[in-house]
């Protein structure tokens, strides 16, 4: 009888390495696209959050003032209850200035940006409408005069804009009452 040990020889050890190191290559672009779109979600999930938290602290801050000036479409200055507030979409961010117009608040050094999300470029900015006579429907508006504000602002490539329209509680307008 002959005496043979235990065990694996080293033909089938390599053997199953070999099949294991062919299904790991296999399997890892798979891991790798998870793990991806993983990050690439949560990175989508916090611009969004920080934008819709910025929206909603401009949108309180519009609704109730007096529009103050407008640098084009990307800036806006409010009279506020607190004094000059100024909006603007400068550097790829939204920032909020105090006591400054809205030509000099994307510059000002004491803005402060409300979101750390950089901003998909074309879509961000504000537009201003008026009620017509009848206050049924809205026409543009130059934004000293506006009744209506929207914001439109686009958190990335990856993401529609988000809209949102503020009235502006210009005093006497008969639209209100």
């Amino acid at each position: 009888m002959k005496n043979r040990m235990a065990g694996f020889t080293l033909f089938e050890v390599i053997m199953t390495l070999t099949i294991i190191g062919v299904l790991f290559a296999a399997s890892a672009p798979l891991l790798r696209n998870a793990i991806e779109s993983y990050f690439l979600a949560r990175e989508m999930s916090d611009d969004l959050l920080q934008l819709n938290i910025a929206m909603e602290r401009m949108t309180q801050e519009i609704r109730g003032s007096e529009v103050d000036s407008a640098a084009g479409n990307t800036a806006l200055a409010l009279q506020t209850d607190d004094g000059l507030v100024c909006f603007a979409f400068s550097g790829g961010r939204i920032v909020r200035g105090m006591g400054i117009s809205a030509a000099d608040c994307a510059t000002h050094i004491d803005t402060v940006p409300l979101t750390g999300a950089i901003l998909g470029g074309v879509g961000n900015h504000f537009s201003y409408y008026n009620f017509g006579a009848s206050c049924d429907n809205l026409t543009v508006s130059n934004a000293v005069d506006a009744s209506v504000v929207t914001l439109n602002m686009q958190a990335g490539s990856y993401s529609e804009p988000f809209r949102t329209s503020v009235y502006v509680q210009a005093q006497g307008n008969s639209c209100f009452n």
